[in-house]
């Protein structure tokens, strides 16, 4: 569910120390502590009664005495912020399948609905004591080239609902950035299975509301039937990569733990509508040669993905869809049958649920264990300046592997891009050409640095997100993940350079808002989006940050 070093105390909550100010050794075996207990009869307020209960039930060992998380489990995410029905999602039931929906690494043994309540209390009080808020640092400037954070104070978490400032709410290791037509940023807040928007009104010192617009931060797999219409907001989903919009302004989702991909249509006030599910059933892989719509009749239909980490359109209604895990790129083609979107979105949905979906390129032949095959690692058999069909890629494929290998269309040129991250590359297809052809686009170099040289120069590490800049230029904006920074590759020249961060293994951090992008620590930033302006936002993931570099002149 999560990357390896992201990964919680978890179960492991009952092995973790008993005194809360104790840390037990990393390299030792952890005590038998015997059963938890808790008092029901506590005296104090709710939150007090909380804090108890927190300490108590050793909560602090792993995520750290106010719930912020502690070092000696990395990644062990903060509870700050938490609501009743978060603690029942993430603490109360237990997990007896780990592939399940409602499974979370984050259990504990049953717990009676007053304990969880006043635990919320607790952690409710800590996300408001502004004492304990890290500095959000300046506000944005118009200074070019600069950076600033506009959403996110640093602490992994969720307050529920909205009537937030973006800098003064959590997010928790947001994936992407988009902008929608209006020019708000778009967030995936990946980790609290939200979509959430920063407005430009009701904005006060230069801090601008967010608000929550996809989802409830439940876990689950909404799809709206003719019987069960869901709106958006009321939706639950599990870890969503990032979304795009079409060109008539709906959203496509990429159901990353859903092994889905679906739709929202975005209405004349901005409001969002139903979420649909559109391509894709269970996890797994299947259905090439069939229809590859969702099945309403038990969620089995034949078509399977596994870890969709992106969707595309071109206008000709072809839709590519990175199928990671199953290591290939996917096609769904259009029919006679395709309602427009005008149509309605039930209208929509339901006239694409018979289009036929088979493999673009990668995944076959299977090796002989039976895995999908990936690029040699001396990268001889890619496939590169050859027909997308033949061609293979590399990439994280287990279920706790990170987003990986998204597309972006410029579909102004007809190109379509992949993220091709355990090639340390960023690779191009003409869908001009038939077949269409596949040839790298950016990596394979040597020069981590590598500003004012060719892309093909440049040595990049495990890019993980690609985008076209809106502006009509076609340049391509690559965040590369694991040298904790972002790259823009101007199409003309193919020049490469750093819009955001200090390019290298070891750079990572979160400094230098109110300066120059290009000074400033990143830490494994997720994705990456642009606007017409050429004003980029950067998904800053273990950051927990949203940061906005201001456009060049």
């Amino acid at each position: 569910m999560f990357k390896t070093k992201y990964l919680s105390c978890g179960l492991f909550l009952l092995a973790c120390a008993s005194d809360p100010g104790e840390v037990p050794d990393a390299g030792s075996a952890p005590e038998d502590l015997g059963p938890l207990s808790f008092d029901a009869s506590l005296p104090g307020d709710a939150v007090e009664r909380g804090r108890s209960y927190f300490r108590n039930l050793r909560c602090a060992n792993c995520h750290g005495a106010d719930g912020r998380g502690d070092p000696t489990f990395p990644g062990a995410p903060t509870l700050v912020g938490r609501s009743v029905e978060d603690l029942v999602t993430t603490l109360h039931e237990l997990c007896e399948d780990p592939l399940s929906l409602s499974c979370h690494p984050l259990k504990l043994p049953d717990l009676p609905e007053a304990v969880l309540s006043d635990i919320a209390a607790y952690l409710l009080a800590l996300a408001n004591d502004s004492s304990a808020m890290p500095n959000p640092g300046p506000p944005c400037d118009d200074v070019p080239g600069n950076i600033c954070t506009i959403a996110g104070n640093g602490i992994s978490g969720n307050k529920r609902g909205n009537g937030y400032l973006a800098r003064d709410q959590f997010l928790f290791w947001p994936q992407n950035v988009t902008v929608d037509g209006a020019g708000r940023p778009i967030i995936t807040d990946w980790n609290n299975y939200l979509i959430r928007r920063i407005e430009t009104e009701g904005c006060e010192g230069g801090d601008c509301p967010i608000t929550n617009v996809i989802g409830t931060s439940g876990l689950g797999d909404s799809c709206s039937t003719p019987a069960a219409p869901i709106p958006a907001f009321n939706a639950t989903m599990n870890h969503p990569v990032g979304i795009w919009f079409t060109e008539e302004g709906n959203v496509i989702l990429w159901g990353w733990h859903q092994w889905k991909i679906k739709y929202i249509p975005v209405n004349p006030d901005g409001s969002y509508g139903e979420m649909y599910c559109l391509f894709g059933n269970e996890r797994g892989f299947g259905g090439d040669g069939l229809p590859a719509g969702f099945n309403f009749d038990g969620n089995r239909g034949p078509v399977r993905f596994n870890l969709p980490s992106s969707a595309v359109r071109d206008r000709a209604g072809n839709w590519y869809i990175s199928d990671q895990a199953n290591l290939r790129i996917r096609v769904v083609r259009p029919n006679a049958n395709d309602q427009p979107e005008s149509a309605g979105a039930r209208a929509y949905v339901d006239s694409l649920r018979d289009n036929v979906i088979t493999t673009f390129g990668g995944g076959e032949p299977r090796t002989s264990t039976g895995d999908h095959r990936r690029t040699k690692p001396d990268y001889s058999d890619s496939g590169d300046g050859g027909p997308i069909q033949a061609a293979t890629f590399r990439v994280q494929f287990g279920f706790d592997a990170i987003p990986q290998m998204r597309l972006a269309i410029d579909n102004d040129r007809n190109l379509l891009y992949v993220a091709d991250a355990e090639n340390h590359r960023i690779r191009v297809i003409d869908l001009n050409q038939d077949p269409p052809i596949i040839d790298l686009f950016a990596g394979g170099g040597a020069d981590v640095a590598a500003d004012g040289v060719l892309a093909t120069n440049a040595k990049l590490f495990r890019p993980g997100d690609v985008d076209v800049i809106p502006d009509g230029s076609g340049d391509v904006l690559i965040t590369d993940v694991f040298n904790h920074c972002v790259r823009v590759v101007d199409f003309d020249t193919r020049i490469i350079t750093t819009v955001a961060g200090i390019c290298g293994a070891a750079t990572d951090g979160y400094e230098g808002d109110g300066g120059p992008a290009t000074e400033a620590k990143l830490a494994e930033p997720g994705g990456a989006g642009a606007a017409p302006d050429r004003t980029i936002y950067i998904a800053d993931t273990l950051n927990h940050r949203i940061r906005r570099v201001n456009p060049l002149p």
